[in-house]
């Protein structure tokens, strides 16, 4: 993964193929100081509660009583401590 000055990434895992992902480097310092805290995070589908259990630049790791998700930081509109 390579990282871009206005905060992109490119994954160069097939030179034929690239992927680019737009980052906050804000929100992703945010969410990374709520790791291993339980929070709420509204999504364009709805709330979600839980704990914070991992932070990559597009996602999140967000683990519940029963379940894990997969969270796209793109898809979040915000997220508070709760």
């Amino acid at each position: 993964m390579y990282a871009y000055p206005n905060g992109m990434y490119r994954e160069t895992a097939n030179p034929a193929l690239s992927t680019v992902t737009l980052v906050d480097p804000y929100f992703y310092h945010t969410l990374r100081s709520l790791q291993g805290k339980p929070v709420v995070i509204e999504t364009f589908r709805g709330p979600v509660r839980g704990t914070i259990t991992d932070v990559k630049p597009d996602h999140v790791l967000l683990q519940t009583d029963n379940s894990s998700f997969f969270l796209r930081t793109q898809q979040m509109i915000w997220v508070m401590p709760s």
